[in-house]
């Protein structure tokens, strides 16, 4: 239920689980643990210096819409 006002921040990408905790945390939702156990033989197809990359941009961006007044 909590969630629910802030779906339309969900993407196919990998950043919208940090985004949706920083505004549950601004607007003082509730921030629960759940548990996942999963194995996963598959080739990884993860880039290391992209990820890096993208998710630090990501996280400036995010400060700066959120604590940069």
């Amino acid at each position: 239920e909590s969630l629910r006002p802030f779906m339309a921040e969900v993407d196919r990408h990998t950043f919208y689980t940090q985004a949706l905790l920083c505004r549950l945390k601004k607007t003082g939702g509730r921030i629960i643990e759940i548990p996942v156990n999963c194995h996963d033989c598959r080739t990884s197809k993860f880039n290391l210096l992209h990820e890096g990359f993208y998710r630090y941009s990501k996280l400036i961006h995010l400060w700066i819409k959120n604590f940069g007044d």
